[in-house]
């Protein structure tokens, strides 16, 4: 098992790489299956780990399939070539998008850190404003208090 990091300075650099090494393997038979686990960017706040099944590639199901004769397909050039030249660009663009999608979950999990951050650092300084707001009003009492007493000891 081939384990290769989403994570790359040159992104397309790195996912041109991975698909052609993957799509020679695959073509030559060294690879049965090839599966993607990438992170999926739900929204800002969520973010959900997703496994694709890239190779081999399955046909979406479109509804039932007719029934009865069906035209016959000839691919000029051969199918081979066709998948061979294909291939790599569909895993090229597959996990380019998942490097890409993985750097925008990562950033929106970032900035949704940050806002909570923020958020509970201006509660917190709204509480310790409170406090020493009560604290210094409470010294002022004390301070006037003792002035209104020394004043009432010296009349008295």
């Amino acid at each position: 098992m081939q384990v290769w990091p989403l994570q790359s300075p040159d992104k397309l650099a790195a996912a041109r790489e991975i698909a052609a090494r993957v799509s020679a393997d695959f073509i030559r038979g060294y690879i049965g299956s090839v599966t993607l686990i990438s992170p999926k960017l739900i929204n800002m706040m969520s973010q959900r780990p997703e496994m694709r099944q890239l190779l081999p590639v399955v046909a979406a199901d479109a509804g039932p399939k007719p029934d009865g004769p069906r035209s016959a397909v000839e691919f000029e050039p051969s199918a081979e070539a066709v998948l061979s030249r294909i291939l790599p660009k569909y895993l090229e663009f597959t996990i380019y998008a998942a490097m890409l999608e993985t750097d925008a979950a990562f950033y929106a999990a970032q900035l949704v850190a940050m806002s909570n951050a923020s958020d509970n650092a201006k509660k917190l300084i709204d509480q310790l404003t409170v406090q020493m707001n009560n604290a210094r009003q409470a010294a002022i009492t004390k301070e006037i208090l003792e002035i209104v007493g020394g004043a009432e000891a010296l009349a008295g």
